[in-house]
């Protein structure tokens, strides 16, 4: 269960990860860890070179799947769609909105 936002610092180790959706909107902000990954944030599979800064943004309907050849620390920020669709609209946008940004990694 998630609280209407959370953050929590999380190590992955080298491997493939598959993931149902979450049915919340979740960033991730890497913190250690550079190499190249293939990533699929609910758009396809892209293989990408990931660095310490860069943000991955996956949307609550959507599966995700990270393969990668080093381990991985990060931020991950989770937020209840309900109160990201409330968030969205109060600035005149959708969910719908940041599915462009599911394009990068």
């Amino acid at each position: 269960m998630v609280t209407a936002a959370s953050a929590k610092r999380l190590f992955f180790p080298a491997g493939d990860y598959r993931h149902a959706p979450a049915g919340v909107v979740q960033l991730r902000v890497i913190r250690s860890g550079s190499s190249y990954a293939e990533i699929d944030l609910g758009r396809g599979l892209r293989r990408v070179f990931t660095r310490p800064g860069d943000l991955l943004l996956s949307l609550p309907e959507r599966a995700t799947r990270f393969k990668i050849e080093e381990p991985r620390e990060l931020t991950m920020i989770t937020v209840d769609s309900a109160l990201a669709s409330r968030l969205l609209v109060s600035a005149a946008g959708t969910l719908e909105d940041l599915v462009i940004l599911t394009d990068r990694p």
